[in-house]
């Protein structure tokens, strides 16, 4: 007798287990239908994989609400932005761009969570040099705008 899904021979089909994090918090996404903030938790996995979820012990769990590939990261101008005009908004602000052209505009809970958030990102992409500030490489490394 054999199990449904394993051939004369074989060892058993087994589910592949989920990529480790490489880094994973709390952000709040502008929604791409809707523009306000939601607060999501996100995981970020090898291959530049950023899912997201309604809260930190979905993974593993729960479907994500949505997965995406970072092609790039970049500093945004809170000025085109409704809802992020509060004092130390500019400061906790970032955006990356997806290989599914999709652009997306979060904040972190603090400076100090958008910076390993960008560390973390900076590192997958391949282009974090450790002796330079990270703040300073993203200005440097910015994408252009995006089109409105």
């Amino acid at each position: 007798f054999r199990p449904m899904g394993e051939a004369a021979g074989s060892a058993p089909l087994t589910e592949a287990a989920p990529a480790a994090p490489l880094h994973s918090g709390w952000l709040h996404k502008r929604g791409h239908l809707n523009p306000k903030y939601k607060k999501r938790w996100f995981v970020l996995t090898d291959s530049l994989k950023l899912s997201y979820y309604e809260a930190p012990g979905d993974p593993g769990r729960n479907k994500p609400k949505g997965e995406v590939h970072v092609a790039a990261v970049g500093h945004c101008d809170t000025r085109h932005h409704p809802g992020l005009d509060r004092p130390g908004d500019l400061a906790r602000v970032f955006r990356f761009d997806t290989t599914e052209r999709k652009p997306f505009v979060v904040f972190a809970e603090t400076v100090h969570a958008k910076l390993e958030w960008l560390q973390a990102l900076l590192s997958e992409l391949g282009s974090l040099p450790l002796n330079v500030p990270c703040e300073e490489l993203v200005r440097r490394n910015a994408p252009p705008p995006l089109a409105r």
